[in-house]
């Protein structure tokens, strides 16, 4: 690996954090079904983990030689400083399968063995036995009306803020104050009990690519992706002893720094969604992690993709790590409410001519950005 890698990976903003406690939260939806004389039953759970580094500077040195070794390990090219979980499985050209399980347990076993950093894994399901008629009363906030809805529809709307729940179950039960909740960029955040409570005390920071600039938000991504893959390998009841199972990897893993917590029924009120609307960039905007680098592509079908997988988006990433930043490929419909609207500048990358308009527009308008040359 190169020494500019690791010059970046060690010395990168992230240590602007380093007064504050600091958790990095991904979450996965977890499906599995059940098949027996009366047909197929169908589940769907949530599950979460936290990373919390007692040493940043440790954790990201362990990061990066962790990554390292299963890199040269695998007869693997790096070209990148951080890896998400499905950046690393598109590496896999043969036997694809056996060696992407196999390097997730690598990490996992790797990074879970750490004595510097501590792990909080989180899980969900709804008893529709312990609530009334199966049906949950969500909304209400203010004496609004209230809207009751089935089990299934509750935990797809609250998977989309789940980073938020596993972060407010943290402070509460730490009672932890002024510190620091990095989570990759959140789809669907409603109003909650949970989120008033969270923000009240604590910072959270919504990272737009955050799994592929920061070595902690990577390293949650990684682990949910293993913790989801071998739970799905058979049916099972999504509970502590299933999870600490596949955790421990017989025995394989120390489990003293490793915590399992359960979020479900007795937290519904807190975690509910409590008005009937989701927040836009005008309510997060304290919350998101800046700058954003904003990249502007064309009109062209599959441009993005093209992007993504060229050596450019490699200096993009590299950039955005020296900047702590957050990225966005720019769409004009979704961003307006975002792009310069902050005290601290964005930056804006025009990939085309049609790009080029838009920055101009932007600037025109005197909004708070920049351009962004990739060296």
């Amino acid at each position: 690996m190169s020494d500019s890698i690791e010059k970046f990976m060690i010395n990168g903003k992230v240590h602007v954090y380093m007064d504050n406690p600091l958790f990095a939260i991904d979450t996965k939806r977890h499906f599995r079904e059940r098949i027996d004389d009366e047909g197929v039953h169908k589940f769907m759970g949530l599950l979460g983990v936290c990373v919390n580094p007692i040493d940043i500077d440790k954790f990201e040195t362990s990061y990066d030689s962790i990554i390292n070794d299963l890199f040269t390990q695998y007869n693997l090219s790096r070209d990148r400083m951080v890896y998400k979980s499905y950046d690393i499985a598109k590496l896999f050209k043969k036997d694809f399968e056996r060696k992407y399980k196999s390097f997730l347990i690598g990490f996992s076993r790797n990074v879970l063995n750490l004595d510097s950093v501590k792990f909080t894994f989180f899980f969900t399901e709804i008893n529709v036995k312990h609530i009334e008629d199966g049906k949950i009363n969500i909304f209400g906030k203010y004496g609004g009306p209230t809207i009751e809805v089935g089990v299934e529809k509750f935990m797809n709307l609250i998977s989309g803020y789940y980073e938020v729940i596993c972060a407010w179950k943290i402070h509460q039960i730490t009672s932890i104050r002024n510190a620091i909740f990095m989570v990759d960029g959140i789809d669907a955040l409603y109003p909650s009990k949970a989120w008033d409570e969270l923000i009240r005390s604590n910072h959270v920071k919504i990272h737009y690519k955050g799994d592929q600039i920061n070595p902690l938000l990577s390293t949650s991504d990684i682990l949910i992706k293993f913790l989801e893959q071998f739970l799905k390998e058979r049916y099972s009841p999504l509970n502590e002893s299933r999870i600490e199972k596949v955790l421990s990897y017989d025995g394989k893993v120390n489990m003293d720094n490793i915590f399992i917590k359960y979020i479900g029924n007795p937290d519904l009120d807190h975690i509910k969604p409590s008005e009937n609307y989701r927040m836009d960039f005008n309510d997060i905007q304290d919350y998101i992690q800046r700058p954003i680098i904003f990249v502007g592509l064309g009109d062209l079908k599959g441009q993005k993709q093209i992007f993504e997988e060229s050596p450019v988006y490699e200096k993009l990433l590299k950039t955005a790590i020296g900047l702590n930043a957050s990225v966005r490929f720019f769409d004009p419909s979704i961003d307006a409410k975002l792009i310069g609207k902050y005290k601290e500048l964005d930056y804006f990358i025009p990939m085309s001519p049609r790009a080029e308009e838009y920055y101009e527009l932007i600037k025109r308008t005197g909004c708070n950005v920049e351009r962004l040359e990739l060296e």
